[in-house]
């Protein structure tokens, strides 16, 4: 790197002019010029380094972008292998349901039908039941009937009796 040129007769003048000896202005006046032409950029090393920076920052974008799409291709393949594991799954778990409300019908038809044959049996003794009690009420209807007719037909009887043998006297 080139520095900024540096008058050094004209800075030594001015500075024995303002009251330094020869020395000290010739010795400031060096070390001002070595600063500047170690440490001081030209606009040619200005434009030297900016070009150098856009080279890096294009490379770094080029690598990232190349990172990006990688990361991104990576996400979407682990996106479809947990997709495709949790439909799986879903699969799965729809299947265990399914055969869970299978083995739930069978069981709950089972004890309905269990059930029914209880109650169709209890129906069958209560008919067997009410059918004895209305047999044995019907039979002890007849006896009180025949009884009455018995009873009626002996009263007819002698009432018929009493007629005649009124009729007769």
């Amino acid at each position: 790197m080139g520095g900024p040129m540096l008058n050094t007769l004209a800075v030594s003048k001015r500075l024995t002019d303002a009251g330094m000896t020869r020395d000290q202005a010739e010795a400031l006046t060096l070390a001002i010029n070595e600063g500047l032409t170690g440490t001081s950029a030209t606009k040619d090393d200005l434009s030297q380094t900016e070009t150098v920076l856009r080279a890096d920052i294009q490379a770094t974008e080029k690598t990232l972008r190349g990172e990006i799409a990688s990361t991104a291709d990576a996400l979407r393949a682990d996106i479809q292998a947990t997709e495709k594991t949790l439909r799986g799954e879903i699969a799965s778990t729809t299947d265990a349901l399914r055969a869970e409300i299978q083995a739930t019908e069978k069981t709950l038809r089972a004890e309905i039908a269990s059930s029914a044959d209880n109650v169709k049996t209890e129906l069958r003794k209560e008919i067997v039941d009410v059918k004895t009690e209305l047999r044995k009420e019907i039979n002890d209807s007849h006896t009180s009937v025949i009884r009455w007719v018995i009873g009626v037909g002996i009263s007819q009887t002698a009432i018929i009796l009493a007629v005649i043998a009124l009729i007769k006297f």
